[in-house]
């Protein structure tokens, strides 16, 4: 599992490669994407305890939430 320095670290490289012309838009996002994907991991094997879980959660929902409305709307647009 990695730490938090390390996630934190992999994102202000991103943005600096990003920053530097170095990342296209759509590779940017993509790595980005990534670096959430290894953050929920090592989230999932986090042992928090459960006050900092009914913290986290409505910002966990706030999140969903908006993406899955996003991403609806973007899959209806290519329908029609």
């Amino acid at each position: 599992m990695k730490d938090a320095r390390q996630h934190a670290s992999a994102l202000r490289a991103l943005k600096a490669r990003r920053k530097k012309g170095e990342l296209d838009l759509r590779t940017y996002y993509h790595q980005l994407l990534q670096l959430l994907s290894d953050m929920l991991t090592s989230l999932r094997e986090e042992d928090i305890p459960d006050d900092e879980v009914k913290r986290q959660v409505p910002l966990l929902l706030v999140f969903l939430e908006d993406q899955i409305q996003k991403y609806a709307q973007r899959r209806s647009r290519q329908e029609h």
